[in-house]
């Protein structure tokens, strides 16, 4: 289940659903990091299984909706009466009492980031930057996803960027997971121009 999960959400990453990136005040609970990738799964017609009862594999993953993965989801739901909201996303539905005024709920305020928990200093999710350099690899260290992508955009302007991979890490039970993640967010790039003279046409 845990590398079904890893999949998901690397799937959700790359089309542009969820982000590992703060770009809300608070990320996405446990139980609605499930939501989502449940949702992703009946659009894909993939199969999964949400567990209301047992979310804590979703521990340990610090994502958020971006502005189109939140207008998808919205959209999904929509597709569905809510009997079967009810049914297939219980925690997040179970006050509901129309569709109709599904976008005034207050159970979605967690997927807006409004609402949620706000992790300690220390317990975000690191990242490691990996440069090939013949047989050998070099691996860089970074607290935040952000300041790696940072050192991207310093070391490719020495370095050809194919040289280089990026992971986010994750701990779910006391074991670290690397997931693999864009070395540049099309859609986020924190101010750094996209037509940077030595990464054109290779991003």
């Amino acid at each position: 289940m845990k590398e079904l999960i890893d999949q998901y959400i690397n799937q959700c990453i790359t089309v542009g659903i969820l982000t590992p990136e703060k770009i809300r005040k608070y990320p996405l609970r446990p139980g609605n990091i499930a939501v989502v990738l449940k949702a992703y799964a009946l659009h894909s017609k993939l199969p999964f299984t949400l567990d209301n009862n047992d979310i804590s594999i979703y521990n340990g993953y610090v994502l958020y909706l971006t502005k189109d993965g939140y207008n998808w989801i919205i959209q999904e739901f929509k597709k569905y009466t809510l009997v079967f909201l009810r049914s297939g996303f219980q925690h997040l539905f179970v006050n509901l009492k129309s569709v109709e005024k599904l976008e005034e709920h207050n159970g979605l305020n967690n997927l807006k980031g409004v609402t949620g928990i706000n992790y300690k200093e220390g317990t975000l999710n690191g990242a490691v930057l990996i440069r090939k350099q013949g047989v050998r690899t070099h691996e860089l260290y970074f607290t935040t996803l952000a300041e790696a992508r940072e050192e991207v955009i310093n070391l490719t302007r020495f370095y050809p960027v194919e040289d280089f991979t990026l992971y986010r890490m994750s701990k779910s039970k006391g074991v670290y997971y690397k997931q693999k993640v864009p070395l540049i967010l099309e859609s986020n790039r924190r101010g750094v121009s996209v037509n940077l003279p030595h990464l054109k046409g290779k991003l």
